[in-house]
């Protein structure tokens, strides 16, 4: 079981965390309410960030309907925030974006 490719992305995602990671740069994913495999981009499920994302974001937002906070869009930007947040000194994240989000009362 070692060599099935989820192991091994468990094991680089466990050498990862031990780096000290300044940069963060992506193009996050964007898919809002995918939620089975007939859709282009179903969502997993990510227990740990999606905490992480209610008792930040969604317990900071004005929005009545929350969902959209937890599509991969906002998840890249948490996980990248909790990663950079971990590191002594900070660091820098950069990210393409089309800052539509930056406006709305669910973000």
């Amino acid at each position: 079981m070692g060599d099935m490719p989820a192991a091994r992305n468990n094991a680089r995602a466990d050498r990862q965390k031990t780096l000290d990671i300044r940069v963060i740069v992506g193009n996050p994913p964007y898919s809002v309410g995918q939620t089975s495999q007939n859709d282009d981009n179903q969502n997993l499920k990510y227990p740990t960030l999606d905490r992480s994302i209610e008792h930040t974001y969604a317990k900071r937002s004005t929005a009545k309907l929350k969902t959209s906070l937890y599509d991969s869009y906002i998840r890249a930007f948490r996980w990248a925030s909790n990663r950079i947040g971990s590191s002594p000194d900070g660091g820098i994240i950069g990210f393409v974006s089309n800052g539509g989000w930056l406006d709305g009362n669910t973000a």
